[in-house]
Parts: structure tokens; sequence; C-alpha cells
């Protein structure tokens, strides 16, 4: 975190690596809550990588309820393409269940994927019961 605040005046807090990643992008990754809440109000939430993620696909890919949770506050959840996975896929992939319970208020649970499977289709095949438990009705 010190490290972050160290170099941020010199550098560009909309630089992007080689696959279109920005800082709050990496933060989310991280899963280091004090770092993302510096980058947060710094960084364009809705930003894409070059491969359509947003920093709520990587939390939420990785189980970081607590910046999943905080992202739900000023993220957008609707994706415009529907061909590709959401944030509640990702985690329902995962088995992240704590973090579908914040997600599941925020996104549509008939969404499928590109072979016709939803959320709930998804937690059966990968044997994740208690996401299977929260996501249905």
């Amino acid at each position: 975190m010190d490290i972050t605040k160290l170099i941020l005046p010199l550098s560009s807090i909309s630089a992007l690596d080689k696959s279109g990643k920005s800082s709050l992008h990496y933060a989310a990754k991280s899963g280091n809550v004090d770092c993302f809440k510096f980058l947060l109000p710094l960084s364009s939430v809705n930003a894409l990588d070059g491969n359509g993620i947003t920093a709520l696909h990587m939390s939420a890919s990785l189980g970081h309820a607590d910046i999943t949770r905080l992202l739900l506050l000023f993220a957008s959840t609707e994706f415009p393409d529907e061909e590709e996975p959401t944030p509640l896929y990702y985690s329902t992939l995962n088995g992240h269940c704590d973090v579908v319970k914040y997600l599941l208020p925020h996104s549509l649970t008939s969404c499928t994927d590109s072979t016709g499977r939803t959320s709930l289709h998804l937690s059966a095949k990968k044997g994740h019961l208690e996401v299977a438990r929260v996501i249905l009705p």
C-alpha cells in the first residue's frame, strides 16, 4: 500500500499494461482491500481489459468478496456482450459462495454461457452444492 502511494504521483492512473489491465484490475486481482479502496475513486470501475474483463470479473473470479462488495456500489453489472461470461458465472465456476451471495441481487441468474448453461447448471456440474443452494429461489 505504501508503495502504491509512493509511485502514484509519478505515474498515470489511467496507464494500462499490454493486455489492457489497469491498476484497479491488479488491485482487484490481488485482493488487497486497502490498495483497492485507495485506487477506486481515482479509477474507471467499468474499464474493460483487452479480453473484456472488468475489475468486477476479476474479484468475483478469485473470490475476493470484500472487493466485489465495494465494486457493486459503483460498477455496472450490465455487460454489452451477452456471449461473454459474467462475474456471477466466474464466481459460480470457482465455487465462491460469498461472492455469489453479493452478486445475485445484481445479476440475472437466467443468463447462459455459450453452451446454454445457467449459473445453476454450472454450480451443479462443478459440484458446488453450497453455491447451488444460494442460487435456488
